[in-house]
């Protein structure tokens, strides 16, 4: 069984290389700081080698970086704090997604009714005529 972001792993794939924890951590605060930008940009590309897409974490280098490791009661407050600011962004940009829609076919029916418009005018005008068969089908 493999859980991602789970502390105890069993049967992970070769690829990976396992750590375990020497003292209480909180696995939410660093799952969140492993995945911060600070962390990748500042303490991570000390650590990855190779060449290609593929790149490997060099584990001597890795266990050499020097990270903050707050008390256990902070890790939880922080952790608790990004997760919310994690939500309200995902809460955020469905919320965009959803206006873009909206905006979507708010445009698509001001372009419907600019062609029944100009379909009604062709129509009273006697430019265009209208089957009586066409017209029963409503009635």
């Amino acid at each position: 069984m493999y859980r991602k972001h789970s502390i105890l792993f069993t049967s992970p794939p070769p690829a990976y290389t396992v750590l375990r924890l020497k003292i209480e951590l909180n696995s939410n605060f660093y799952r969140l700081f492993f995945k911060s930008y600070i962390f990748i940009e500042k303490y991570l590309n000390l650590a990855v080698i190779g060449i290609r897409d593929g790149k490997q974490i060099s584990i001597p280098d890795f266990l050499s970086i020097k990270i903050i490791v707050p008390p256990l009661k902070k890790q939880k407050e922080i952790a608790d704090a990004l997760s919310i600011c994690q939500q309200e962004k995902e809460i955020a940009d469905a919320l965009s997604i959803c206006q873009q829609e909206i905006d979507l076919l708010k445009q698509l029916a001001e372009k419907y009714k600019t062609q029944k418009r100009g379909l009604m005018q062709k129509i009273l005008a006697g430019e265009w005529r209208i089957k009586p068969e066409v017209v029963n089908q409503y009635e």
